[in-house]
């Protein structure tokens, strides 16, 4: 194995591109469905073009999932994994949503789950 084989393209997600996807964000979701739910992760992205920064975006079957800002660096990470990338694309990676209240409030997070 060379040593420049970490700076060569990875492994790529796969999934439908021809699924339309709304977005959404955690709290919208947790308004839709239990908290309990585990959503299927299809790709994993980061939104360079956002008003307020960069902002990690989770792929489901039905949606474009804003994950929180907080999580950039953690989602770059995993998507320059090919051993999670791999398993992205096998159907074994997934989230629930968890309520937190902090001084601002009720929030939302996510949690990964191995499916």
């Amino acid at each position: 194995m060379s040593i420049l084989n970490k700076y060569n393209q990875g492994k790529q997600f796969e999934y439908d591109k021809d699924v339309k996807r709304e977005f959404a964000d955690l709290k919208e979701l947790a308004g839709f469905f239990q908290l309990s739910e585990v959503y299927p992760v299809r790709a994993l992205f980061i939104n360079t073009k956002g008003r307020f920064g960069d902002a990690p975006v989770v792929y489901t079957d039905k949606y474009m999932v804003n994950a929180p800002s907080h999580m950039v660096d953690t989602v770059r990470e995993m998507m320059s994994d090919d051993e999670l990338v791999e398993l992205v694309n096998a159907g074994k990676v997934g989230f629930k949503i968890y309520e937190y209240k902090n001084k601002y409030g009720l929030n939302y997070g996510l949690e990964w789950v191995e499916k």
